[in-house]
């Protein structure tokens, strides 16, 4: 379909150039062969250094601290790249009987934040944005030139 039989048929009489282009390349709807799908993400859930802060107590921290100053900084580290498995194990080498500053519990609370997931549901909406009139004819996205070219 040319551009100036898609103007004729979507125009109204005394529409701009401008208005036709608008009209032309806004978006269509169209039925989402999905609607109604229900589709479930099981992801891990983030970690932040207050979490870890909230399980470890104080004096175990303090351990860490002396034993091995640089941990919790690469900890951070860890968190901030989404390595899980780096936090993990920095997080045994605090536990290790060098350091020695987690407890049984400690590591139990700690094993379980890692473990953590979060679980959300979507459901397919019944109709999705389409291609716009312009598009699905061929010829692009519309300019107001374009329209006036056309027409001439």
């Amino acid at each position: 379909m040319t551009l100036r039989e898609l103007i004729t048929q979507h125009a109204a009489p005394g529409d701009t150039y401008e208005q036709i282009a608008a009209k032309l390349n806004a978006p269509t709807i169209v039925v989402n062969p999905r609607a109604g799908e229900i589709e479930t993400t099981t992801v891990p859930t983030p970690i932040t250094m207050d979490d870890i802060t909230a399980i470890v107590p104080p004096e175990e921290a303090a351990i860490i601290y002396v034993k091995a100053p640089g941990l919790i900084t690469n900890m951070q580290q860890a968190i901030d790249a989404d390595n899980r498995g780096w936090l993990a194990y920095l997080l045994q080498t605090a536990t290790s009987p060098e350091i020695g500053a987690l407890s049984s519990g400690t590591v139990a609370a700690l094993t379980e934040l890692l473990q953590a997931t979060t679980t959300t549901t979507e459901t397919q909406p019944a109709t999705l944005a389409g291609p716009s009139l312009a598009q699905a004819a061929g010829c692009g996205c519309v300019t107001s030139t374009m329209v006036q070219g056309a027409l001439n």
